[in-house]
C-alpha cells in the first residue's frame, strides 16, 4: 500500500488494487465501464417512473462533470464503478425530489430562516465547530444517514428509517475500508452532522473548495458560472428536509461556502456565519493530506503537483472571494473563530456564538458540549500525521501563496471569540 513519508496511506487495500489491475485489459477489450453512460441514466428514469425535468443549468453541470470524470480524473476500475454508482444514485435522488415536491407542493413555501453556516478552509476546525453548534436544542442538521438516503421512499415505495441507517452504515464501512486513514483525518458516524457536499453533489453543483476527484474541466466550467443555481438546489433540498422534520434553525458547513459566499448570501439573505481561522502552514499540510487520501480512493495516479496546485489555488480563491463578500456584511451577522481559541475554550466559544447571533438560549448547551468532548477525545480514531514536506512544500511557499487577511488582534476586534 502506497503511503506518504509521514505515514498516511493514500492507496486502497490489496483486494481493490488487485481489481484495478484488470483495468488495462478491460480497456484494451473495450469493456471498461463508463461513468458517462446515457443508457444507465435512462434505466434510472424507468425505475423511478419519471423523466429528468431538471433546469438547463443542472443538466449542463451534470454533463460537464461526467465528461471531466471520463477525461481528467484518471479513475481506476474500482474508482469508475464507485463513481458511476454514486452519480446514478444522485440522479435518482433528484428525480425523487421532484416527484416528492409535486406530491407535496407546500414544500416550496418552507422558509429557511436564519440558517447558521460554518465556513473556513478545510482543516481549520469547521467539523468540530459544526458538531458542537449542532448540540443546541433548536439546531437542525443533516445527519450522515439522511445525506445518504434523504427520503423515506424509493421508487414510490416506503423505506424505513432503520433501513436507511443500515444502508448508510454499510456505505460508511466501505468508505473506511477503502481509505483506512480517513477516520483519523475526518471522523464520521452515521448520526453525525454531515457537510453540504452531499447537497451540492446531488445536482452536480459543486462550488470550489473540495472535491473527491481531480476534475479540472468541471472546475473551469464552474468558475465561469454564477453559483446561485447551485445554492438554489441546495435550498430546495433543505426545504424538503425541513418540511419532513422541522426544527428551529439549520447548522450547515462546507469549505465550499467560502468561494460560494456571494451566492450563499443571495439565496439565504438572513444567513449567520461562523468563520474559522488557523495558521495556513498547519491547515494546508493537513488539507493536502486529506486530498491525497480522497483522490487515492478512486485513482491509482498520485501527482503531488496537482494536489498542491489544487489546494493552494482553492484556498487563495476562497480567501479572496469571502474577504470581499464579508466586507459588506453587518458585523452582527458573522463571528470569527480562531482555531486555537476553539480548542482552548470550546464551551465558551459555542455559547458566545449563540449569544451574539441572537438565537434562543439553551441552558443545557454547555453540559452537552462537555459531554460530546469527553466522548470524542482527540485521537480517538487514530492519529493523523502530515507535513508540508510530504508534498514538497515549504513554509515560505505557503506564506507566499496565502496570507490571512487580518492579524489575530484585528480578528478579535471584528468578533473573534
Amino acid at each position: 500500500m502506497r503511503q506518504l513519508p509521514s505515514g498516511t496511506r493514500i492507496s486502497p487495500p490489496w483486494p481493490i488494487s488487485a481489481l484495478n489491475r484488470l483495468g488495462p485489459a478491460l480497456r484494451a477489450l473495450g469493456l471498461f465501464p463508463k461513468v458517462d453512460d446515457p443508457a444507465a441514466f435512462k434505466a434510472v428514469e424507468r425505475a423511478v417512473g419519471r423523466q429528468d425535468n431538471s433546469e438547463a443549468w443542472v443538466r449542463t453541470a451534470r454533463a460537464e462533470r461526467l465528461k471531466s470524470y471520463e477525461e481528467d480524473a484518471g479513475l481506476s476500475l474500482f474508482g469508475t464503478l464507485a463513481v458511476r454508482s454514486q452519480v446514478l444514485q444522485c440522479f435518482r435522488n433528484t428525480l425523487e425530489f421532484d416527484r416528492f415536491i409535486e406530491e407535496h407542493p407546500a414544500i416550496e413555501d418552507e422558509k429557511i430562516t436564519r440558517p447558521l453556516f460554518v465556513l473556513g478552509w478545510p482543516r481549520t476546525g469547521t467539523t468540530i465547530m459544526q458538531r458542537l453548534l449542532s448540540l443546541h436544542k433548536d439546531a437542525r442538521f443533516t445527519p450522515v444517514w439522511e445525506g445518504y438516503c434523504p427520503l423515506a421512499e424509493r421508487d414510490g415505495k416506503p423505506v424505513s428509517e432503520e433501513t436507511r441507517i443500515r444502508e448508510a452504515k454499510r456505505a460508511l464501512g466501505l468508505l473506511h475500508w477503502v481509505a483506512p486513514d480517513l477516520a483519523a483525518i475526518h471522523p464520521m458516524g452515521v448520526d453525525d452532522p454531515d457537510e453540504c457536499y452531499h447537497l451540492f453533489r446531488n445536482y452536480a453543483a459543486m462550488p470550489p473548495g473540495w472535491d473527491f476527484a481531480y476534475l479540472p474541466r468541471y472546475w473551469k466550467w464552474f468558475e465561469r458560472q454564477s453559483a446561485v443555481p447551485a445554492y438554489r438546489m441546495h435550498k430546495k433540498q433543505l426545504q424538503i428536509l425541513q418540511w419532513l422534520n422541522p426544527r428551529g434553525h439549520w447548522v450547515l458547513k462546507s469549505p465550499q461556502h467560502m468561494a460560494g459566499l456571494p451566492a450563499l448570501l443571495e439565496v439565504y439573505p438572513d444567513a449567520r456565519l461562523v468563520m474559522t481561522h488557523r495558521d495556513p502552514v498547519e491547515c494546508i499540510a493537513s488539507y493536502c493530506s486529506l486530498v491525497a487520501v480522497a483522490w487515492g480512493m478512486t485513482s491509482d495516479r498520485f501527482d503531488k503537483r496537482k494536489i498542491t496546485d489544487y489546494v493552494l489555488s482553492n484556498a487563495a480563491k476562497a480567501q479572496e472571494v469571502s474577504r470581499e463578500a464579508l466586507r459588506w456584511l453587518p458585523a452582527d451577522r458573522v463571528v470569527h473563530v480562531d482555531y486555537e481559541q476553539l480548542v482552548r475554550s470550546p464551551v465558551a466559544t459555542v455559547s458566545n456564538i449563540y449569544s451574539r447571533m441572537g438565537y434562543d438560549r439553551d441552558p443545557a448547551l454547555p453540559g452537552k458540549v462537555e459531554g460530546w468532548l469527553a466522548a470524542n477525545p482527540k485521537g480517538r480514531h487514530g492519529r493523523h500525521t502530515y507535513s508540508l514536506a510530504d508534498f514538497d512544500l515549504t513554509e515560505k511557499d505557503v506564506r507566499d501563496a496565502l496570507r490571512e487577511p487580518e492579524p489575530a488582534g484585528n480578528l478579535r476586534k471584528a468578533g473573534c471569540v
